[in-house]
């Protein structure tokens, strides 16, 4: 209400309400209603709006960082000294959306946080109410806490041996969820969830809140792990011959658990096969190996995998060293002393013109 003339003017409320009214003098006479005073005003240029900033940034706002949704909270100006004439300039308090000041003085205000309310600033300025100039403003940083809650479904019965899954649990602020687990069935990498042992694992997802967010309630869900099915992958055999170094069927085979894989082989006589996988070929066969894996706590039992292996003969070669030129009548020598075999094999001997000369024993 602006008024160039010394009339009364009268404002009336409706309802409780509260409201916040602007009220300037051109003058420095009282605003008085009977013999008692309600608002004492400074003229409008009493003081110039540099000396009011210089005033204002000497001063500080005062109160709750963070305040619930649906609580109440005061803030104040420190920094000032009671009795300052500055203090009867008009302070303008300004919050975020959802704060509601219900009480004000300059230096202190009194606000309800409502549902929904913003997060931001409160900020301060003092105002020339004739002019509507203001000085700077002064903050803080003030923060609405609301609730949140976890959504987080039910994740489907694993298998041991199955790919990690992401646990997808949403917490309605947006901030990330965290997870632990109440035993070592399972393993955690962030929200990913790798099956370990069979079994059941109970999955806490929490979210501890922030400043705008009070922490949400816990959601538990319980992991139903079943047996792996395991799987023994056997690569053929390739022949060896009977006389070659033993080898070792791991390097030949694997299974999907990553578990030692039990040998067996059926005819010892051609190569001895130990449990864990030494093949030793003694003579030449053939033999039948099997592979396989019995159940434990974690795998069911894989299918057994058989392959045969082919033991063959090995090649051998005969060294026969040149003979010496020899005279009718001259006495019978021993052809063994010129030819070996690298078998160490008994070399046999055949002449192809027993007229000149015959074998025997040979």
């Amino acid at each position: 209400y602006y008024s160039s003339t010394t009339d009364s003017k009268v404002i009336q409320v409706s309802s409780a309400t509260y409201a916040r009214f602007r009220v300037a003098a051109k003058n420095d006479d009282d605003v008085t209603g009977g013999s008692t005073t309600y608002f004492s005003l400074n003229g409008c240029n009493e003081y110039t709006m540099q000396e009011l900033e210089t005033y204002l940034i000497n001063l500080t706002v005062a109160g709750q960082e963070s305040i619930g949704e649906g609580s109440s909270g005061i803030y104040s100006l420190t920094g000032f000294t009671p009795g300052d004439d500055e203090l009867k300039s008009f302070f303008e308090w300004t919050f975020p959306t959802g704060w509601e000041i219900t009480e004000y003085s300059p230096v202190m205000v009194k606000v309800d946080v409502t549902g929904g309310a913003s997060s931001g600033q409160v900020s301060v300025v003092i105002r020339n109410a004739c002019t509507g100039e203001s000085t700077a403003a002064i903050t803080k940083t003030i923060y609405a806490i609301k609730d949140q809650s976890i959504t987080f479904d039910q994740p489907m019965d694993m298998q041991v041996g199955d790919d990690p899954i992401d646990l997808g649990a949403l917490a309605s602020s947006g901030l990330e969820v965290s997870y632990a687990l109440n035993n070592a069935n399972g393993e955690l990498d962030g929200s990913m969830f790798t099956p370990l042992h069979a079994g059941t694992v109970v999955v806490t997802a929490s979210q501890a809140g922030n400043s705008e967010y009070n922490a949400a309630d816990d959601v538990e869900r319980t992991i139903t792990i079943n047996k792996g099915d395991d799987a023994i992958i056997f690569t053929d055999l390739e022949d060896v011959l009977w006389s070659d170094s033993d080898f070792d069927l791991d390097d030949l085979a694997s299974s999907t658990s990553g578990r030692q894989i039990t040998w067996s082989g059926n005819n010892s006589s051609v190569a001895t096969v130990t449990s864990i996988g030494v093949v030793n070929p003694t003579f030449p066969g053939d033999v039948t190996i099997a592979a396989s894996l019995s159940a434990d706590d974690d795998w069911n039992a894989a299918s057994n995998v058989e392959q045969v292996l082919m033991v063959t003969k090995a090649d051998q070669t005969i060294t026969f060293d040149p003979l010496p030129a020899k005279t009718e009548g001259d006495q019978n020598f021993n052809l063994s002393a010129y030819a070996s075999s690298s078998s160490t094999l008994t070399v046999s001997y055949s002449s192809n013109e027993t007229s000149v000369a015959s074998i025997s024993n040979g």
